[in-house]
C-alpha cells in the first residue's frame, strides 16, 4: 500500500491535515505525527484502525490503483442530446459590458439576427427526431438570446408545439424555459407560459448597486427597477422563477449580501452563478479570477442552500460528493446540447453563437445527424476522463471538466483546462474540508488554519 498520488492535502489546523480523496469523496483529518508516519510508510507506528480507514477511504491504494479506478469508470464519447437551446435573435435592448454573445459577434460575417417562427418549428421537430434516437429519461428547450422576448413570435408558435413532444423512454414533459434580462413584460406571453409551465430566469446581478453597474440600456440607463418589478410580476402571476447571476468586479465579493437580498426579497426557486468568463480580444472589463470569489461562491451556495433555495454551480457537484457519485461533466454542450442560430445553423455552444465556431450543419437540412457531425462528436469526448491532461488532477470526479467556452477563448483550442473551473475545484474541496473539520467538533477542539 502506499499514498494515492491523487489525493488533496492541505493543514487544517495546527498539527492537522485534512486530506480529500477523489476516490468516492472520502475525507480524513489526521494528526501531524501520524501523517508523517504514513507518509514515511512506517504503518506500524500508526494505529490500525487508522490504517484500515486510509485504505478503506482510498487514500493508501495498491500500485496503479488510480488508473484502474478511472478506466473502470470511463464511458464511451457519444452525442445523445437531451437538451435545446433556441437562439432565437441576436438582437437585445440592452448594453451588457460582459456579453459574451454581442461582443463575440463576429462582424465580418453577416446571419440573420431574428428567427423566423418556421425556423423555430422545424427546429422542434429536429430535437424531437433526436430525442427519439437518444431517449433521455428528461429534456430541457431554453429560449435565448440577444433578448428573446424581442421576438414573441417564435414563442407563441413554438411552446405549444414544444409542450406535445413525445418520445420513448420518457419520464417528464420536456421543460420550457425562458432566460430573460426582465426588461420586457407582456401579459399574452405570460399567459402563454402558465398554460404551457414555462418556467422563467431573468438575469439580475444583485442588488441595485450591483446590477446598474453592468446591465444597462444602449443609452446608459440602469435597469434595475424595471427589471424587479417584473420579476415580482412573473413572480405573482405564478410562474416558476429563477435568477442567473453573471459574476465579476462589480458584484462578486458581495455575494452574501446579495445572496440574503435574492432569498429574503424574490424567493427564487433557484439560482446560477455564471463563472466569470472572458469574450474576444478580453473584452470583458469587469473579469474576475474565480482564484479570488470561491470563498464567497461557497458562502453563497450556504446561504441559500439554507433558504432552501438550489444554487446550480455548486449544488451539480455538492450533489454527486455526497452521493460519492463521480460528475462526468458540468457542461452540456459536451455532447447534450444542440444549439440552433436564428437561421437554423447548429453548434453545441451557446456561447459561441455569434462567432459561428464550432457551427456545422442546419436544421432545415433533412438529412442533418448532430451524431455525425464532427462539431458535436469532437465537444462530446470533451471530458476530464478523456483529456489526458486532466488525468491525474485530485479534483477529477468533482470537476466534470467546467465550461468548454472558458478553455476555448482563454487559449485557442478546446482541450486545455478551464482556467477558471481549476481554482474554483480547489478553493471548493478546501471549503467542504474546513465545514466538515467545523461539523465534526474538532475545530472548536484544536482551531482552524487561517489559511484554509
Amino acid at each position: 500500500m502506499k499514498l494515492s498520488k491523487q489525493i488533496y492535502v492541505i493543514d487544517i489546523a495546527k498539527n492537522w491535515k485534512g486530506i480529500y480523496s477523489p476516490f468516492g469523496h472520502k475525507i480524513a483529518f489526521i494528526y501531524d505525527e501520524y501523517w508523517e508516519n504514513i507518509r514515511k510508510g512506517n504503518y506500524h507506528l500508526v494505529k490500525e484502525a487508522i490504517v484500515n480507514y486510509l485504505a478503506e477511504s482510498k487514500i493508501l491504494v495498491e500500485e496503479g490503483f488510480e488508473e484502474t479506478w478511472l478506466c473502470e469508470r470511463f464511458k464511451e464519447p457519444k452525442v445523445e442530446l437531451n437538451s435545446m437551446y433556441l437562439i432565437t435573435t441576436i438582437k437585445c435592448n440592452f448594453a451588457c459590458k460582459y456579453c459574451v454573445i454581442i461582443k463575440n459577434i463576429d462582424k465580418t460575417c453577416v446571419y440573420e439576427q431574428h428567427m423566423k417562427p418556421h425556423i423555430g418549428s422545424i427546429a422542434v421537430d429536429f430535437f424531437e427526431r433526436h430525442l427519439r434516437h437518444t431517449r433521455p429519461k428528461n429534456a430541457r428547450v431554453t429560449f435565448y438570446g440577444g433578448e428573446p422576448m424581442l421576438n414573441k413570435d417564435v414563442m407563441l408558435h413554438c411552446i405549444p408545439k414544444i409542450r406535445t413532444i413525445s418520445y420513448p423512454n420518457q419520464e417528464n414533459p420536456v421543460e420550457i424555459v425562458m432566460i430573460t434580462n426582465g426588461y420586457l413584460y407582456d401579459p399574452q406571453i405570460v399567459e402563454l407560459f402558465k398554460e404551457n409551465d414555462v418556467g422563467v430566469c431573468v438575469s439580475i446581478d444583485g442588488k441595485k448597486q450591483h446590477h446598474d453597474v453592468a446591465r444597462l440600456t444602449k443609452k446608459g440607463s440602469g435597469t434595475f427597477d424595471r427589471v424587479v418589478e417584473n420579476y415580482k410580476k412573473y413572480k405573482a402571476a405564478g410562474i416558476s422563477m429563477g435568477i442567473s447571476c453573471a459574476l465579476g468586479t462589480h458584484n462578486a465579493f458581495d455575494l452574501p449580501e446579495i445572496c440574503e437580498f435574492f432569498a429574503n426579497e424574490l424567493e427564487p426557486r433557484a439560482v446560477e452563478f455564471q463563472i466569470p468568463y472572458q469574450v474576444s480580444k478580453e473584452g470583458n472589463e469587469m473579469f474576475v479570477k474565480t482564484s479570488q470569489i470561491t470563498e464567497n461562491l461557497m458562502e453563497a451556495y450556504k446561504i441559500l442552500h439554507s433558504y432552501g433555495i438550489v444554487e446550480g454551480l455548486a449544488c451539480r457537484r455538492m450533489n454527486d460528493f455526497n452521493s460519492g457519485s463521480f460528475h462526468y461533466k458540468d457542461c452540456g454542450a459536451t455532447g447534450n446540447q444542440l444549439v440552433v442560430a436564428p437561421d437554423g445553423a447548429i453548434g453545441p455552444c451557446h456561447s459561441l453563437v455569434g462567432t459561428r465556431v464550432y457551427y456545422l450543419g442546419n436544421v432545415a437540412d433533412p438529412r442533418c445527424d448532430p451524431c455525425e457531425l464532427d462539431n458535436f462528436k469532437e465537444w462530446a469526448k470533451r471530458f476530464p476522463l478523456n483529456m489526458p491532461i486532466c488525468r491525474c488532477c485530485p479534483f477529477i470526479s468533482l470537476c466534470g471538466g467546467g465550461c468548454t467556452y472558458n478553455s476555448y477563448i482563454s487559449s485557442g483550442s478546446i482541450w486545455e483546462k478551464d482556467p477558471q473551473v481549476c481554482p474554483y475545484m480547489e478553493g471548493m474541496v478546501k471549503w467542504i474540508l474546513r465545514e466538515m473539520w467545523k461539523r465534526s467538533g474538532m475545530a472548536a477542539e484544536y482551531g482552524i488554519s487561517s489559511e484554509t
